[in-house]
């Protein structure tokens, strides 16, 4: 719908106000507030934001609803030592843990690899690569996962320490949750020790 300009002296009404908004919300994403968090150490920020600390779970919930198809969520973490970061669905406070499939690439100072695995226990979030005391910034883009259906994902990791020395690394994934089932959250778990950051969840407008 198109807006017209509003005229000198007009009146600012509820109507004009929410055709803003509405132009607004249907551009590019929206971030979402999930309805909670679990694990120790993580808390939910009044607008969306999930912060955690020395955590060695992070549970969000209910932030994949039908309101949007797919997902983005952008991480920025440190580990507290050579952890791999696992990822999974959940549902109603529940995690899935089986049936994961993941496809990955892998460049490791000079070294690129690529790795397979299938119906694992998570999906891998790093490439099963971790370097002590590292930084792992990314995003993670989900298709479909509140719809029941095999959720479908991307994922791109940058893996460092500061400075940057040979073991830094960078991930990029294509996974799949086989299972059709609609979920309405998620869980990152490092495979050893815990993690410190935030991640925010936004939703994809369905134009």
């Amino acid at each position: 719908m198109a807006l017209s300009l509003a005229t000198v002296g007009a009146k600012i009404t509820a109507t004009f106000m929410n055709l803003i908004i509405a132009q607004v919300n249907a551009q590019g994403y929206t971030a979402v507030i999930p309805t909670s968090v679990a694990g120790t150490g993580v808390t939910l920020g009044s607008a969306g934001k999930v912060s955690f600390s020395a955590s060695t779970a992070v549970s969000v919930n209910g932030c994949f609803t039908s309101t949007y198809d797919n997902y983005l969520l952008v991480f920025d973490l440190t580990t507290s030592g050579a952890a791999g970061l696992n990822i999974t669905l959940r549902l109603a406070g529940t995690d899935a843990v089986t049936n994961y499939d993941s496809q990955r690439l892998l460049a490791q100072s000079a070294t690129a690899s690529a790795a397979q695995s299938l119906a694992s226990t998570a999906w891998v979030g790093s490439g099963g690569t971790g370097v002590a005391s590292a930084t792992q910034s990314g995003t993670m883009t989900l298709f479909s996962p509140a719809l029941a259906v095999a959720t479908r994902a991307q994922i791109d990791n940058n893996i460092t320490p500061n400075p940057m020395t040979t073991s830094a690394a960078y991930y990029k994934g294509a996974l799949l949750h086989r299972t059709t089932t609609a979920y309405d959250g998620f869980t990152f778990t490092p495979g050893t020790g815990n993690i410190t950051g935030n991640v925010r969840i936004y939703g994809f407008n369905n134009n």
